[in-house]
């Protein structure tokens, strides 16, 4: 379940194809017309609609993975911990310009430690989960 959340989450390429949009308005046009659309494109709401529903689905589904990971005791709690944490300052100020930032580098931390213990586990033990 945790990774067909974050699989549905993936459409995140959705929006970096409208960043490429963005910046190819802004290379083709003059600076107040493109300015222009993309205010005029922003002020739609069915936009929040792939963004809630990328970014939701990929949160969801990698803090149930690491959760999950934890609750078979294959991680430490501190994972999880970085995990939930990141997501939420990513969510909660992604109008800020540095804390989404912040939250994605602990989600990264939290990932990369999960991702280390993991590696670092010897077969005998994953024979006794």
């Amino acid at each position: 379940m945790a990774m067909l959340l974050a699989g549905l989450g993936s459409g995140l390429s959705g929006i970096v194809v409208v960043d490429f949009y963005d910046v190819a308005l802004a290379n083709a046009l003059p600076a107040d017309q493109a300015l222009e659309i993309f205010t005029l494109a922003g002020s739609y709401g069915q936009g929040a609609i792939i963004a809630a529903t990328s970014v939701f689905g990929m949160a969801l589904g990698i803090n149930l993975a690491v959760y999950a990971a934890w609750r078979a005791k294959a991680i430490p709690v501190y994972p999880v911990v970085l995990n939930v944490v990141g997501w939420l300052v990513f969510t909660m100020f992604s109008g800020d310009p540095w804390l989404p930032s912040l939250g994605t580098a602990l989600v990264a931390v939290g990932l990369g430690w999960a991702g280390l213990v993991v590696l670092r586990t010897r077969d005998e033990v994953w024979d006794r989960l």
